[in-house]
């Protein structure tokens, strides 16, 4: 068992100053000499084989009573090799540990409980138990004849551990032990005085420094050499100075002096908790790590400040803890973890989740106030292969020891605590070596017509010299993005090093398009050691350095392009674009103008190169939105980008010198109709691509201007012109008649919006109305009274101001009838109308046989015309009456049809209205009377597009207006024809025949002399054909 002797004496001290100067007397040699070491990145900290304790100790069954998370087990952690035995010691502090076998002690000390326990574990090996040469309470000699007793119970023995390096000098602190004092007069004293235990006599100082500077002094200690590298300094941290918390430097010459102060900056962050110096940014001066576990709501954050030779530290950076109540630096370390000459910072969060450390790398980059990022977080809650699936660590990273190789392999190894479960834990580094790779390709530069290559990979190891023995593998990664090659991923493995070059051959792909683009090859070297169950820690097996680029190395293989030395081809193409199916307009920039609605057109481009070869040439047409393909061309593809069609085709790889493609893209325009674009100029750019430097043109744009085209021409007619009225006398008379109005539209462009209006006189100075409308004989929606044929169906109209009347219920008597129209018959036809009178209608007949005769009798009857009686213009007294619009006695109604349902070019509308004249009515208000007297009625319509209402003028004979007009005759009473009057006409006709055909007798008409004429001359035929036959001596 390992012994110890006491300190000797204690000198006593007021008990306003023994707080502080107890403290860092038990806690300064402590950290006297933690972090001269240093590392760039701890990526190789192993996590899949830690070392446990106590549970890996080799003795382990001698504890099996002992409670190690009841007695803080893993409180401190310190990590120490004897190079001389060539062994590693491990020591744990259990600061409320109890002995192991207590009844080997005297009686005195079997009744002391929780005095603290610390642990020598050998790595690998069984753990014994330190303890002090005395171990119950002891006598001492305060100061002359004052006696004072040590008692040991609760005084958090091990609490505080430290070594010196070079000659093993081990000191544990027992900061809570008490002192009691017998004063002269028989009084006792007790004080928390704390104790010390070495092998040699320890020795102290007091600081002689303003209590208000310092209050907790001696929290944290720490040294190195900040401000030179022949004077050392002590740390010592105060976190509960002024709320903030402090670090004193201090100069330990003859007089101690305080060199330097650092101060925290928010209320509450416990500035100084813990501390750690090392070299972080090589420059030979140690660096100074300060530790706030308590900042923001226990977040945690940690301090860096780094060494100058200016007597004063820099202000480095500062790491942040992102987790609520982690505590981020409660406890901090240095060490050189892969051996490159930099110190990298420990951090443990012992609160974050069940614990873990964080590993900070430092680089030169400090110095530039560059804050580090984490290079590797450890937590013992991932699954590991040496440890049970099952176990419960908790508080990990609360203690972490210095750095120390405990394997030999050269790289410096981590003890972390974990006293909240009782258990201390090593990680071990692996070995870090820095790889280099060549790539070498055979040819150096390839022909468009060869169809593979080789490739050579080189491995060199650097640092390591073990990797040799290793086994590794190269990943070729080749040509990954437009994979010209049939391999692109490549495995080349190794056991050793004995052939330091790996040879492949790689094929080429077929139909290689980019010849511009060199083949990328790129190469990845890995270790193929891999850590599985059952087998043990590879102390040998290194891995590749995470910063160091050169494990992975990337080769060009470049082609033959035939554009010279410096493989840069300078082309030089020219294009021209134009539409076809367009119209040209004369004395305009933009002369390329499109009538909405119309056909298709073609957008043609044509390239020609007049300079070097011009590899993986392609143009890209942008076209407007709504413009898309009729058809894809076989080398062209889409892409849309935004509401925009982008078309790419491949027009030469290489496009060669003076060669000349013509691109022609179908357009397919249907779904441009909206007329009210017009005017609106569409933008069409065209941009020619390649992979060759092109000192021609680059990019085109053509304009297109939209145009709405779209006329309406109206046109009718009356179904009769002219009605004669007889039997004025009857009490009802009524004629019905027709007005027929057909719309043709022309023009490309759709009519969004376009109105019929039909205005219809009814009546005449507020009378009863004179005229109605049938309804339709078809079904009515919305009670509509009027219908519109457009376009093969029926569409519902809207009148204003005029009666209908349903010429099914026979609602009219006495009506003069006419049939209704078929919509779909020509609106001009030819022929008898159908609707005259039944006495007119057999006159006709009459008339028709007899020409002569019914013309004669007509121009003996003709109506005669009845005298004006008013002369002052009254519309009851004119010989000619007008029932129009425009006359201001006169009333109308309105009929308003939608024409939006005329679509396309040489659409038609018909609107045919069936009209009742009430003739009794039209008697009573104008004074029709048996004499002669006509009535014009006329209808009004015209059309007007609302939508687009914007349009080029029209070139055609369009009409927007008519009107169309119907004229009623009243005809006097016919007088009957006297007798004698027929005898005279028939007379008069005889003797008139009589003479035209004397006048032919005697002119020769009746002579009949074509008989003999003929004879004569076919007789004169024959002879002709005789005399022809003598001739030529051919028989008949």
């Amino acid at each position: 068992m390992y012994h110890m002797c006491n300190t000797g004496t204690v000198r006593f001290r007021s008990t306003d100053e023994e707080p502080w100067i107890r403290r860092f007397v038990a806690l300064l040699m402590n950290f006297v000499l933690i972090c001269d070491l240093a590392a760039v990145s701890a990526y190789n900290i192993d996590t899949n084989y830690p070392i446990l304790y106590p549970d890996n100790a080799t003795n382990r069954h001698q504890y099996a009573t002992t409670e190690f998370a009841r007695g803080y087990f893993g409180y401190t952690v310190l990590l120490y090799r004897d190079s001389e035995q060539n062994s590693t010691w491990l020591f744990v502090g259990a600061p409320r540990g109890n002995y192991t076998e207590p009844t080997r002690l005297s009686r005195r000390s079997a009744s002391i409980s929780e005095p603290g326990v610390v642990y020598r574990c050998i790595l690998p090996g069984p753990c014994v138990e330190i303890r002090p040469a005395i171990v119950e309470n002891e006598y001492i000699n305060v100061i002359d004849e004052l006696k004072g007793r040590i008692m040991k119970e609760h005084s958090w023995f091990g609490s505080a551990i430290s070594i010196d390096r070079n000659s093993g000098f081990l000191t544990i602190c027992a900061p809570r032990a008490i002192m009691s004092i017998t004063l002269y007069n028989g009084d006792q004293v007790y004080t928390m005085h704390g104790m010390c235990y070495n092998n040699q006599l320890f020795w102290k100082s007091t600081v002689n420094t303003d209590k208000s500077y310092i209050n907790n002094y001696g929290y944290s200690t720490t040294a190195g050499y900040y401000f030179s590298q022949t004077r050392l300094l002590y740390a010592s941290g105060d976190p509960t100075w002024n709320q903030v918390g402090q670090v004193a430097v201090l100069d330990p010459g003859k007089s101690v002096r305080m060199v330097a102060n650092l101060r925290g900056t928010d209320i509450g962050e416990y500035f100084g908790a813990s501390l750690t110096t090392g070299d972080l940014n090589k420059d030979g001066l140690d660096d100074l790590v300060v530790g706030a576990p308590h900042w923001k709501n226990d977040n945690g954050r940690v301090y860096i400040y780094l060494g100058t030779r200016k007597g004063e530290f820099d202000t480095s950076s500062i790491l942040e803890g992102a987790n609520e109540d982690a505590q981020f630096g409660y406890a901090v370390a240095c060490g050189d973890l892969d051996g490159d000459g930099f110190s990298d910072i420990i951090v443990g969060a012992p609160w974050d989740g069940s614990g873990a450390i964080y590993i900070y790398n430092g680089d030169i980059s400090l110095k530039d106030k560059v804050k580090p990022a984490a290079s590797q977080k450890i937590t013992m809650q991932l699954p590991t292969y040496s440890l049970p699936t099952k176990l419960d660590i908790r508080t990990f990273g609360f203690s972490i020891a210095e750095p120390v190789d405990v394997d030999a392999n050269g790289y410096a190894d981590i003890a972390v605590g974990a006293y909240k479960s009782g258990h201390a834990v090593i990680l071990r580094s692996r070995p870090v070596v820095r790889t280099t790779l060549t790539i070498r390709t055979i040819p150096d530069t390839l022909q468009r017509n060869f169809n593979k290559f080789l490739v050579q990979v080189c491995v060199e190891y650097r640092d390591y010299d073990k990797a040799r023995a290793q086994a590794f593998k190269i990943i070729l990664t080749i040509d990954e993005r437009q994979k010209r090659t049939k391999e692109t991923l490549l495995e080349l493995s190794a056991n050793t090093l004995a052939d330091r070059c790996l040879n492949t051959s790689v094929t080429l792909s077929k139909n290689i398009q980019d010849f511009i683009e060199p083949i990328t090859i790129y190469a990845l070297h890995e270790f193929t050691h891999k850590d599985l169950p059952g087998r043990t820690f590879c102390d040998t097996c290194p891995v590749e350095r995470k910063s160091d680029t050169s494990k992975g190395v990337q080769a060009l293989l470049s082609f033959d392009i035939g554009c010279g030395a410096d493989r840069v081809c300078n082309s030089n193409i020219s294009a021209i674009v134009k539409f076809s199916g367009v119209r040209q307009v004369k004395h305009r920039v933009n002369n390329n103008t499109w009538v909405i609605g119309s056909n298709d057109i073609t957008l043609e481009a044509s390239l020609m190169n007049q300079a070097e070869p011009s590899y993986l040439t392609t143009i890209a047409f942008t076209l407007p939105q709504n413009i898309v393909l009729r058809s894809i061309l076989p080398y062209c593809q889409e892409d849309t980008v935004g509401d925009n069609l982008t078309v790419i085709c491949n027009v030469g790889n290489p496009l060669g010198k003076d060669e000349l493609k013509v691109v022609k893209l179908d357009l397919d325009m249907r779904h441009l109709t909206d007329g009210s674009q017009h005017g609106r100029v569409l933008e069409f750019i065209t941009e020619i691509r390649t992979r060759s430097v092109n000192h021609g043109t680059r990019t085109i744009k053509s304009s297109l201007t939209l145009q709405s085209e779209a006329f309406l021409t109206l046109n009718g007619k009356a179904n009769e012109e002219s009605y004669y009225l007889p039997d004025l006398d009857k009490e009802q008379l009524n004629v019905s008649f027709q007005h027929t109005y057909q719309i043709l539209k022309s023009g490309a462009t759709p009519i969004r919006e376009a109105q019929l209006f039909v205005n219809i006189p009814t009546s005449v100075n507020g009378s009863n109305s004179l005229v109605f409308l049938h309804k339709p004989r078809v079904r009515i929606k919305y009670n509509k009274i009027v219908m519109i044929y457009i376009a093969g169906g029926y569409h519902d109209c809207s009148s204003y101001g005029i009666d209908m009347i349903d010429a099914q219920q026979n609602e009219l008597q006495n009506e003069i009838l006419s049939d209704a129209a078929n919509v779909n018959a020509p609106i001009f036809n030819s022929g008898m109308p159908q609707n005259v009178p039944h006495e007119l209608r057999k006159r006709r007949d009459i008339r028709s046989h007899t020409i002569v005769a019914a013309h004669i009798v007509k121009a003996l009857y003709t109506a005669k015309t009845v005298k004006s009686e008013n002369s002052t213009g009254n519309l009851t007294r004119q010989e000619v009456v007008h029932l129009n619009c425009s006359t201001p006695s006169v009333n109308c109604s309105v009929v308003q049809c939608d024409l939006s349902a005329l679509k396309t070019q040489q659409d038609i509308g018909k609107l045919v209205m069936r009209l009742i004249l009430n003739v009794t009515k039209l008697k009573d208000t104008i004074g029709l009377s048996d004499e002669t007297k006509i009535v014009k009625f006329s209808t009004e319509a015209h059309v007007e597009i609302v939508q687009p209402a914007n349009r080029i003028a029209s070139v055609e004979d369009t009409r927007y207006a008519m009107n169309l007009t119907t004229e009623f005759h009243s005809t006097a009473k016919t007088q009957e024809l006297q007798l004698s009057v027929v005898l005279v006409s028939v007379t008069l006709g005889l003797i008139v025949l009589c003479i035209i055909v004397i006048f032919l007798y005697t002119s020769g008409f009746f002579r009949r002399k074509m008989k003999e004429e003929l004879t004569a001359l076919k007789e004169n035929e024959m002879t002709e054909d005789v005399n022809k036959g003598e001739n030529t001596g051919t028989p008949e």
